[in-house]
């Protein structure tokens, strides 16, 4: 014999929130997307304008999912390479690291070899797990810098390709655990 349960609305006890799901379930679900171009060129980490996404988890064992694609595009028009990285934060707290050396990240870029100038424009994807331990309102927020050997950066931008507006997107998901 099998029973069928039909609801519109589970709601807990004392309030709508407080329904503990099974493991692994999507909690809620948060959505940004931004078109703000950030150009950096500096050889230290820059917030990248509009990348940030707020979360407030209603538990504080879940994970919080973070989901980012990045229009990107990496260039110098003096060398022929150009590199650069992306770190990401919650509040103030680093949670990611990249590749590095003491030059700097080296992630993402291009090595043009023989040529005087270099140029590559992609998609970056990130996915990052985190277990930020709250209740309370938590922002995550994305910061790029420039590779920088013998003092020659290029620059990365975010959000255009070839003077294109491009579109980014990161969201945000809690995790039940």
């Amino acid at each position: 014999m099998t029973s069928t349960l039909k609801t519109d609305k589970i709601e807990g006890v004392t309030s709508s929130g407080t329904v503990q799901m099974p493991a692994g379930h999507v909690i809620q679900f948060i959505d940004t997307t931004f078109t703000t171009k950030t150009a950096i060129n500096s050889d230290t980490y820059t917030t990248i304008t509009d990348g940030t996404v707020t979360i407030t988890p209603k538990f504080s064992n879940s994970k919080i999912m973070i989901m980012v694609c990045l229009s990107v595009r990496v260039n110098d028009s003096n060398t022929n390479y150009v590199f650069g990285g992306f770190q990401f934060k919650r509040g103030s707290t680093v949670i990611t690291q990249n590749n590095t050396d003491n030059s700097g990240p080296y992630e993402i870029g291009v090595n043009v070899g023989g040529g005087s100038s270099s140029a590559l424009t992609t998609r970056v994807p990130y996915n990052i797990i985190d277990s930020p331990n709250t209740t309370s309102a938590t922002t995550y927020s994305i910061e790029g810098r420039c590779y920088n050997y013998s003092n020659v950066a290029g620059t990365i931008t975010v959000n255009e390709t070839d003077n294109i507006a491009g579109q980014s997107t990161i969201h945000a998901m809690e995790i039940a655990q």
